[in-house]
């Protein structure tokens, strides 16, 4: 998984890709041992190699287009430092959805939905994700202790 490239963190992790051929050309689907679609050809970066988007993107962006004819995405109105080595809380919106979950600055993420946070690309990876009107558990430590929050993200006004 790629989470960055020269310096900046992608908005959703890519796969590095090493093929035993010639790079297929874009909007190939890469399948697994077992048959299984994993992932879409995105962009070569050599003559064996590339970036592909992980099939569950592939799914977020067809799920929005058919539910709606758009892809939205969930607002949480919550701070995190890009450069922090863990993925802590430092600002969190007065009235968002993480103020009414009770996220406070200092917390820091330890899950968002199904997927576990170790730091900051990890968080932007997984609010990628974050639907508005699904609640998603957020598990974070708080001091010594993990607690599990439910954080219902709404669609941002103009989006």
């Amino acid at each position: 998984m790629i989470k960055q490239i020269e310096g900046k963190i992608l908005p959703l992790c890519l796969l590095k890709v090493e093929y035993d051929g010639e790079a297929p050309i874009p909007g190939t689907p890469l399948i697994n041992g077992n048959g299984v679609v994993i992932a879409v050809a995105h962009q070569a970066t050599g003559p064996r190699e590339g970036f592909a988007l992980p099939v569950e993107v592939v799914k977020r962006v067809l799920d929005g287009v058919q539910g709606g004819g758009r892809v939205t995405r969930g607002w949480i109105g919550l701070k995190l430092q890009p450069a922090a080595s863990a993925p802590q809380v430092t600002g969190v919106q007065a009235g968002s959805p993480s103020a009414k979950s009770g996220l406070v600055p200092g917390d820091v993420l330890l899950q968002v939905g199904t997927r576990r946070v170790l730091d900051y690309a990890d968080a932007v990876n997984a609010f990628y994700f974050l639907q508005p009107g699904v609640a998603t558990p957020f598990r974070i430590k708080r001091g010594n202790q993990q607690i599990t929050l439910s954080l219902l993200p709404v669609e941002r006004a103009g989006e």
